[in-house]
């Protein structure tokens, strides 16, 4: 990333506003291998930063915008940022792949708040450092789509939600995935509610149950006085 950076410094004049990472790729770049270091694998933290980094890899992978409309993909500034930004997902495939991180739902929500707390991190770093903005909040990331941040992270976090949900078919035991956990609590809920209601049934038949008795021991008494 920070020989993208002084390509891309060089390239628009010295100008140092190039080196913060104010976009989102670059944010993740430089804060994702951080978060890496000092986080737990099994926290929210880490979670958001390998998704998020995943995210920005494949996105360019498939549709690296910067190099449209250039001669060549070798050029400095194209190459670096092509590395750079398959190396983030490279990253995540990787520490997924030696067993070091295992994504799980328990932390899904931790990708769509960390992708919409991005969003006035990206506009402070653009509105008040003069980074450049690449989030495609004001314009979107194919030219007469409706591709904007909001669509791409929506299709993101259903695209995320699915595997996390595979995944945990294959790397958990049956009883530690979600969706089976998931599935007893709402079973176990309904289980105990129906056991609360014949509980209460219960009860009010054994209520009325005595009154019933001692109604019919006093009309029984009655018959015999009048005979």
């Amino acid at each position: 990333m920070l020989a993208n950076k002084i390509e891309i410094w060089i390239k628009y004049d010295y100008n140092f506003a190039c080196f913060v990472p104010g976009r989102f790729c670059s944010a993740l770049a430089f804060w994702g291998p951080i978060i890496m270091v000092i986080a737990k694998p099994d926290g929210k933290f880490f979670q958001f930063a390998m998704f998020g980094m995943a995210l920005g890899g494949l996105l360019t992978t498939f549709y690296p915008e910067f190099t449209i409309g250039t001669p060549t993909i070798f050029a400095p500034v194209n190459f670096t940022g092509l590395v750079y930004h398959t190396l983030m997902f490279v990253s995540f495939v990787y520490v997924i792949g030696i067993g070091y991180y295992k994504p799980s739902m328990q932390n899904w929500g931790s990708f769509p708040l960390g992708m919409l707390l991005m969003v006035p991190y990206i506009l402070f770093n653009s509105q008040v450092l003069g980074a450049s903005e690449d989030m495609y909040l004001f314009s979107p990331a194919i030219e007469g789509t409706s591709l904007y941040w909001w669509a791409i992270g929506l299709l993101a976090i259903c695209i995320y939600t699915i595997f996390l949900l595979i995944y945990e078919q294959f790397a958990f035991e049956k009883q530690s995935r979600w969706l089976n956990t998931t599935y007893n609590k709402i079973r176990n809920y309904f289980s105990s509610k129906k056991k609360k209601s014949r509980k209460e049934i219960n009860e009010s038949l054994n209520e009325t149950q005595p009154n019933n008795d001692l109604e019919n021991t006093k009309s029984l008494n009655e018959s015999d006085k009048n005979q």
